[in-house]
């Protein structure tokens, strides 16, 4: 992750500002199979950033720079998975990087899962018994419909087997790649 120092109060500000705006993104740059996508381009201090007036000359720098970072990370993903021999950043290991990450993340994400499912705090009604419920708040509020209780309830089920499953396989999180990376909800940008 890029440290950048911090010059002054305005410099501290800044990186205030910078890190609530671009905190996600920066987390994700350093996980393997995102970081593989990311090009750095250094900016003079006349470019880029709250620059708006950029003169011409400066603008068509910039888009040179651009360009040529694409064609860059297009190299490294022009052929396509083929199971051939390692030979380093290309589409296959892009790809491969991805799953092993998911995999990880997502054996982590079911176990939790399984465990609130499986042990709900005393006296609370169990997750089951809330999708199945014919009264109390689950009939009210953001209800399944009736029809789809049934199939919930198994997604339910199965999500659980397959938290248990994935926890009982030691090999998901041997030699995953670094930083590991994890599953997490956050609400949506586009509603």
């Amino acid at each position: 992750m890029a440290v950048n120092p911090v010059k002054g109060l305005t410099g501290f500000l800044m990186a205030i500002a910078n890190a609530t705006q671009n905190w996600n993104d920066n987390t994700q740059t350093v996980l393997p199979g995102y970081r593989d996508r990311i090009v750095t381009v250094f900016l003079d201090t006349d470019e880029g950033g709250l620059n708006l007036d950029m003169p011409l000359d400066i603008l068509e720098r910039l888009r040179a720079r651009g360009a040529a970072a694409g064609t860059l990370i297009a190299s490294h993903f022009e052929v396509p998975s083929l199971l051939g021999p390692d030979i380093g950043m290309n589409w296959e290991n892009h790809r491969w990087l991805r799953l092993r990450s998911t995999m990880g993340a997502l054996k982590d994400y079911l176990a939790h899962f399984t465990l609130a499912m499986d042990n709900p705090e005393a006296p609370d009604a169990s997750y089951q018994e809330l999708i199945n419920a014919t009264t109390g708040l689950p009939t009210v509020r953001y209800k399944f419909p009736v029809g789809d209780r049934d199939t919930v309830s198994h997604i339910a089920q199965h999500l659980c087997a397959t938290g248990t499953q994935m926890d009982a396989t030691p090999g998901i999180d041997k030699g995953l790649p670094q930083p590991s990376a994890r599953l997490v909800v956050r609400g949506s940008l586009e509603s």
